[in-house]
């Protein structure tokens, strides 16, 4: 199956700046060749997002929501989803762990894993993460394990004022897939739900 196939609920937008998050996140989810990106549909809050997958009947279609917080020891996507009260029990039986992605926490800890590039996107050559944020990914690389309002922190302070938080999603654009996935392990999912056979 190829990545042109594969359509991705993503949460997030509200009209205004849509078409750029989409555009954005295409570009990020584009295969290797630079050909084929999946579609994207920028759906909203979080409970639309997922309505929106269960609604869609097609094997080829994904779900990238925030986490909005740690994911539980041994919990899946969906487990977590339902941990945090965004699905019904019921809700669960019928949604994929395969096919359901998680931005834990949020966008902004995909960002992290690549300063340089929002650096390059943003015009703001100096940005750096704050030293706190720089030794939990130092560690051992994991992106994942900084706290949603950490992230934010770093990400608000790395950028010019006009970087409002809806105008993140433009971003994901200059992301590197390969920077982004080494960090985090959700993204390396999605990656290989894409292009199951094919390395960045």
């Amino acid at each position: 199956m190829t990545s042109s196939a594969r359509t991705i609920y993503v949460e997030g937008g509200s009209g205004r700046g849509d078409r750029q998050a989409r555009q954005a996140f295409a570009a990020f989810l584009r295969d290797p060749a630079g050909k084929r990106s999946p579609r994207i549909t920028i759906a909203g809050p979080r409970s639309a997002a997922i309505k929106l997958f269960a609604n869609d009947k097609s094997l080829n279609n994904g779900l990238l929501v925030d986490s909005e917080g740690p994911v539980g020891p041994g919990r899946n996507s969906v487990q977590h989803l339902e941990d945090c009260k965004e699905i019904r029990p019921g809700e669960a039986a019928v949604l994929d762990p395969n096919r359901v992605f998680l931005m834990v926490e949020c966008m902004e800890n995909w960002l992290i894993a690549d300063m340089e590039g929002i650096a390059i996107a943003s015009g703001n050559r100096n940005v750096q993460p704050e030293p706190a944020a720089r030794r939990r990914t130092r560690a051992n690389g994991n992106v994942e394990v900084i706290p949603k309002a950490d992230a934010e922190a770093v990400v608000q302070a790395s950028l010019p004022p006009e970087w409002s938080k809806g105008k993140r999603m433009e971003l994901v654009r200059a992301l590197s897939p390969e920077k982004v996935r080494s960090a985090s392990a959700e993204a390396d999912r999605l990656l290989s739900w894409l292009l199951p056979h094919r390395d960045y």
